[in-house]
């Protein structure tokens, strides 16, 4: 699964690709810990798949 994820102050947005179609979530950020955000979007698509374990970080221009 492709992800791309934009963690800001209000909300965090995910795009990924699946069976071919690019779709989206949105939630709500924490900005005190985005990572709570990203793993919240993350399970809400794959229902409970990912864990911190595989997650990393790459910034970069989009």
């Amino acid at each position: 699964m492709r992800v791309a994820i934009d963690t800001g102050g209000t909300f965090t947005d995910l795009i990924y690709l699946e069976g071919g179609f690019l779709k989206s979530k949105k939630v709500f950020s924490t900005p005190k810990d985005p990572s709570q955000a990203i793993l919240e979007a993350l399970n809400q698509i794959n229902k409970g798949y990912f864990n911190k374990t595989y997650l990393f970080n790459k910034r970069g221009k989009v």
